[in-house]
């Protein structure tokens, strides 16, 4: 003990000697803390102007497309909410602090929604559907049951909102939409990805995508994943590969999974690229400007040079294969909007969830 002792003073008589040499400024705690409740504040209003962004960006895709979606069609309220609840125990009270509420919140409402024409606004509070009162805690259960089952045997929802102090009730239309929920980490990581009933994002691809046509882009491609089937056939294909893991196994050989890995990494690369071409299909009837998407890509390199390399190992086409498919394609759909003919994807790509019951809408076609 006496070592340890003075082995922690001998320490300290160093580290002391190497102390800064300028006299700082004293920091006030008052002001320090003022500055620390404006940060989580910043935090706050970040996530919800990123779930803005997302969520008014997505919508157009998921709704114009609903033809493109076989049996995963469904019906939705058409606006993003969410409650202080949504932000965990950490930060529920800087959450309250910033204006959210612990009942949902309306944060983000597409202006060509059946909602925002029937007359919600974004920072409406929802307090009741039909006659179900919303409580102010631990609600979340009841109310995705009220708005399951309501939604179900309905064209609309009879909501009732608190707004500027005043209970308004408004019957809000449901919309037809691609049923793909939507997911935002918070993370720095550079992703997005589909797992057939979700599109996920990171706010950190948010934050690297400029623009509202880049982010639908992704959103496209991602969603294609999805209608394409992409995630079931992986699933498929591995589970081919694990009848030869267990034969060998069977046989006193560990493949350690490689069969599996093997046939679930099959046609990767064919997979992304069918998700580029069929995305931007998506994009376009959305009515986002299709000419620049090829650029995403082209940025994307700027993160991970290495994607710009040709590889047969990897799980993506190389960047500039990328690039060059999508300007190819952007001309495809110039030339049958130019000659009247359907503005759908070429022969060979056939949709998983089913084929378009109609001609897509193309009234909102971008320019």
């Amino acid at each position: 003990m006496k070592h340890a002792l003075f082995g922690i003073a001998a320490i300290s008589v160093a580290v002391a000697s190497c102390a800064p040499a300028s006299k700082l400024p004293q920091v006030d705690q008052a002001r320090a803390e003022a500055e620390r409740s404006k940060q989580y504040e910043l935090v706050i209003l970040d996530h919800v102007s990123a779930w803005k962004r997302l969520h008014n960006t997505a919508y157009p895709i998921l709704r114009k497309n609903a033809d493109f979606c076989g049996e995963r069609v469904g019906k939705s309220y058409s606006f993003k909410m969410i409650s202080a609840g949504h932000f965990g125990d950490g930060l529920e009270e800087h959450a309250l602090s910033s204006g959210i509420t612990k009942r949902p919140y309306v944060i983000a409402l597409p202006e060509e929604s059946s909602a925002a024409k029937a007359g919600v606004r974004e920072q409406d509070v929802l307090v009741a559907i039909d006659d179900w009162r919303i409580p102010e805690d631990d609600y979340h259960r009841e109310l995705s049951r009220q708005l399951e089952e309501q939604s179900q045997d309905n064209s609309s929802l009879a909501m009732t909102f608190l707004r500027d102090g005043e209970e308004l009730q408004i019957d809000v239309p449901l919309d037809r939409i691609c049923d793909f929920s939507l997911v935002l980490q918070r993370k720095e990581l550079i992703n997005a990805f589909a797992d057939g009933k979700r599109l996920i994002f990171t706010t950190g691809i948010m934050n690297l995508l400029r623009d509202d046509d880049e982010l639908a882009a992704v959103i496209g491609h991602e969603m294609a994943h999805n209608t394409m089937g992409h995630i079931d056939k992986k699933m498929g294909n591995a589970a081919i590969g694990l009848v030869f893991d267990l034969f060998f196994a069977g046989i006193g050989v560990n493949t350690q999974g490689a069969f599996s890995n093997a046939a679930g990494a099959a046609y990767s690369q064919d997979f992304e690229a069918e998700a580029d071409y069929v995305g931007l299909y998506y994009m376009y009837h959305a009515g986002y400007n299709i000419d620049d998407a090829p650029t995403v890509w082209r940025r994307m390199s700027l993160g991970n040079p290495a994607s710009i390399q040709e590889s047969i190992s990897s799980s993506h086409p190389s960047s500039p294969e990328r690039f060059v498919a999508l300007e190819d394609t952007i001309q495809e759909i110039r030339r049958k909007v130019k000659n009247g003919e359907p503005i759908v994807p070429n022969e060979g790509y056939e949709f998983s969830t089913g084929q378009p019951e109609q001609k897509p809408d193309t009234d909102n076609a971008g320019s």
